[in-house]
C-alpha cells in the first residue's frame, strides 16, 4: 500500500556554526493528504537557519508511521546540500522522524571550548581538564547529533511517539503529546545508550508568537522529566553529553547532542 509520496526540495542554506540542530515541520498538525515540509535547522534560541548537509552527513534518517518504518536517507542528495524534505501522508496517525548524523570533528581553542562547556553544563569535562592541567589546551572533539520530531496527521492517535531509534541519547514521551490537555503533565524519559538515566541536564525551549521561553530541568531518579502541557506554540528539548576518550589519536572528547520537537 502506498502510504506516502515524498519528493526532495533542493534548497541550499548557508553553513552555520551554532548550538542546537533540530527537525521542524512547517506544521505539526496535518489534515489527511496534506503536504508537509520538514526543515533541518541549526541555530540558537529555537530560531535557525537552513542546514546545508548531504547524504554523506547522515547516518540515519527514518520515518515511523502507522507501524511502518521507512528509510529516508536515499532521498538526500549525494553531494549537493539540501535542507528540507517534502512529504505527503494519506493515512491518519501519529508520525515520528528520527535523524542521526555521522561523527564529525572540531578543534576549538581553549577559551571557546571552556565557554562551550560552561554554557552546556558539562562540568565533568571542565573538572577533568582542570585536574589534568588541560584548561589552557585546545578542545579536540568528535560530535554526533541526533534529532527527533513528532507530528500528527488527522485525528487518529497511536503509540508511534514511543518508538525507540537506539540513538546514543534519546527522548521518549510516555504519553502522546497530542492527546494531553492544557495543564496536564507530559512525562518524557531520557535514555542514554538505551537506559533511563538520572541527573541529566535537559534544556526546554517553548516558542510562542515569535518569543522563546527557555528553562533547564534535570532527569529524576527514573530518568524522567516533566513538562506542563500548553497546547500552544512549539517545543524543543535538548541535551548534550561529553565523554572522555583515550584511544583516539585525533580527539580527546566525544559529544552527543540530542533534540526532540513537537508543537500545537
Amino acid at each position: 500500500m502506498k502510504r506516502l509520496v515524498i519528493s526532495l526540495l533542493l534548497l541550499l542554506g548557508s553553513a552555520l556554526s551554532a548550538h542546537e540542530f533540530w527537525l521542524e515541520p512547517q506544521n505539526f498538525h496535518l489534515k489527511k493528504g496534506e503536504s508537509l515540509t520538514l526543515k533541518f535547522l541549526v541555530g540558537d534560541d529555537f530560531t535557525g537557519e537552513n542546514w546545508k548537509g548531504s547524504r554523506g552527513s547522515v547516518e540515519k534518517l527514518q520515518l515511523y508511521y502507522n507501524e511502518i518504518r521507512d528509510d529516508l536517507v536515499q532521498l538526500l542528495p549525494d553531494s549537493t546540500g539540501g535542507d528540507s524534505l517534502k512529504l505527503q501522508f494519506f493515512d491518519e496517525g501519529t508520525a515520528v522522524i528520527g535523524y542521526q548524523s555521522t561523527n564529525k570533528f572540531i578543534n576549538l581553542d581553549a577559551a571557546k571550548f571552556l565557554d562551550y562547556l560552561k554554557e552546556d553544563g558539562l562540568t565533568n569535562a571542565i573538572a577533568y581538564r582542570e585536574v589534568h592541567h588541560e584548561i589552557d589546551s585546545s578542545g579536540r572533539e568528535k560530535y554526533l547529533r541526533c534529532a527527533k520530531t513528532i507530528f500528527q496527521v488527522g485525528n487518529k492517535m497511536d503509540n508511534s511517539f514511543r518508538e525507540v531509534y537506539g540513538f546514543p541519547t534519546e527522548f521518549i514521551p510516555l504519553s502522546n503529546p497530542y492527546v494531553l490537555k492544557k495543564g496536564e503533565i507530559l512525562r518524557i524519559k531520557v535514555l542514554v545508550n538505551g537506559d533511563p538515566t538520572a541527573g541529566l541536564l535537559v534544556k526546554t525551549w517553548h516558542r510562542v508568537n515569535g518569543k522563546t521561553e527557555k528553562s533547564e530541568l534535570h532527569s529524576d531518579g527514573e530518568g524522567i522529566i516533566s513538562i506542563p502541557v500548553t497546547r500552544v506554540g512549539k517545543w524543543m528539548l535538548s541535551n548534550v553529553r561529553m565523554d572522555r576518550i583515550e584511544s583516539d589519536s585525533d580527539a580527546e572528547w566525544q559529544s552527543y547532542w540530542a533534540t526532540l520537537t513537537w508543537g500545537y
